[in-house]
């Protein structure tokens, strides 16, 4: 499985290096894991560093959850510097409500998404997201099956690390960001 804690952590820390005290988090799908996971590890980041943590959701993960950001973002502290998104659909959302509301990527917000779909890599500005290793766990995933087939019973939990892939989209926050 792909670790779903150590990668947003990265970029929770990302933005706490950069200065960002104010972050919210779109949040994923109801009774997620792996939202459960994400919300757990940045609540713990953002208290050791003293820092608010807005948690906003859930929403569902599918390419309609889009609307459902730009929804959420509508909600959206006015005083957070930074977000972070469950996943890029969301995220692509966030990016039309922050435009159509005339808030800029990074000078005003700081942006991020906790997966990594091609086309975040082609909005302006480019967002800064997780490297998932999906790939590389649906490949172990069929080795662990063909060793089951095999008679080889075997319980064993591999996590594989994701990697921020840190893009145009996050800055330190600036003093038009607190507006």
């Amino acid at each position: 499985m792909a670790d779903t804690a150590t990668g947003p952590a990265q970029l929770m820390d990302h933005l706490l290096d950069q200065g960002h005290r104010d972050i919210a988090y779109v949040s994923g799908p109801a009774g997620s894991w792996a939202d459960g996971q994400r919300s757990a590890v940045l609540t713990q980041r953002a208290e050791q560093a003293k820092a608010r943590l807005h948690v906003l959701g859930p929403l569902p993960p599918t390419f309609d959850a889009g609307i459902a950001g730009i929804e959420a973002a509508r909600a959206l502290p006015r005083g957070a510097t930074a977000e972070l998104a469950y996943n890029s659909y969301l995220t692509l959302g966030l990016l039309h409500v922050l435009a159509a509301a005339n808030r800029r990527v990074p000078e005003d917000v700081s942006l991020a998404a906790a997966d990594d779909l091609s086309s975040l890599r082609s909005t302006t500005p480019p967002v800064s997201a997780l490297d998932v290793p999906v790939e590389e766990v649906g490949a172990l995933a069929v080795t662990r099956l063909i060793d089951l087939l095999a008679g080889h019973h075997v319980t064993v939990t591999s996590r594989l690390p994701s990697r921020p892939v840190l893009r145009a989209s996050t800055a330190p926050p600036s003093a038009s960001a607190h507006r």
